[in-house]
């Protein structure tokens, strides 16, 4: 296994260890309305979401929610 999937297989395995992944939500920008294809919310079994800024070599996961800040700097 390369380096960039042992990283990514990880991180998802530390915030979703004994978990399911119960919906994806998926971001669109206010002004035109398109879908932000490097950001996704994987939203788990117990109510509470993981944040992934999917551009780059290394993902930035998040767990904070939606609303709260703002860590991708969208």
């Amino acid at each position: 296994m390369n380096k960039y999937i042992s990283s990514v297989t990880k991180k998802i395995d530390y915030y979703f260890s004994q978990q399911e992944i119960a919906n994806i939500i998926y971001l669109q920008d206010e002004e035109d309305h398109e879908r932000l294809d490097q950001v996704v919310f994987l939203e788990k079994s117990d109510g509470d979401v993981i944040g992934i800024y999917i551009r780059g070599m290394n993902p930035l996961i998040s767990a904070n929610r939606i609303d709260d800040v703002d860590d991708f700097n969208l």
